[in-house]
């Protein structure tokens, strides 16, 4: 868990994705495309993560390819 301070445009277009998140898994769709969605939330928040520490480590995740 980590502390964000996000744009309200920003926090929309998060809820949104994430929502198409929550529709791909109650669906039973395909883990590579649930992942590449994780990753596009992960990429909007990551310049918004408050902690220096934890903006890193967000970084090292996305840079690894996992959610």
């Amino acid at each position: 868990m980590v502390e964000l301070l996000l744009p309200v445009n920003i926090y929309w277009e998060v809820e949104d994705l994430l929502k198409k998140v929550d529709y791909l898994l109650s669906t039973h769709e395909d883990p590579v495309l649930i992942n590449e969605h994780y990753q596009k939330v992960l990429r909007k928040v990551a310049s918004y993560v408050v902690s220096e520490r934890d903006r890193l480590k967000l970084q090292d995740r996305l840079n690894a390819g996992s959610p």
